[in-house]
């Protein structure tokens, strides 16, 4: 099993979208290992400044925002279809996504976060490739 890291960013809390996306990814053959809703702010010492740009920096330090651990495992997933995918459903069911409403990270550096945001999480089970922003 491979692990991902999942920020739905706070536009996604705010209009309650959380249980779609989360079905989502259910759907396309993830298992949720782990989830907390926290501010922004408890992610600054965490996540290093690019991510926090991505993730939305923009937004007060005050919003919500979802941390998720997926598990999944299918090694030969296509993340970039994913995305497309994920994209052209956040479109559906609320209409007008612009396709960066959740961060997505893949890669071994992320585990690092993970293992700081869910102390439970093995660092050594982590393996991945690549970050993008959903």
């Amino acid at each position: 099993m491979r692990r991902v890291l999942l920020i739905l960013k706070p536009t996604i809390v705010e209009r309650k979208l959380i249980g779609k996306v989360l079905s989502f990814y259910e759907g396309s053959g993830f298992r949720i290992e782990d989830l907390k809703i926290t501010k922004l702010y408890e992610l600054e010492n965490v996540i290093n400044d690019d991510v926090m740009k991505k993730v939305g920096m923009n937004f007060g330090l005050e919003n919500r925002v979802v941390i998720v651990v997926l598990l999944y495992d299918n090694f030969n997933l296509n993340f970039e279809e994913l995305k497309s995918e994920l994209k052209i459903y956040l479109n559906t069911i609320n209409g007008n996504s612009e396709g960066n409403e959740i961060y997505m990270s893949y890669n071994e550096d992320v585990n690092e976060v993970i293992e700081v945001l869910f102390p439970k999480v093995s660092k050594f089970a982590f393996k991945g490739s690549k970050a993008t922003s959903v």
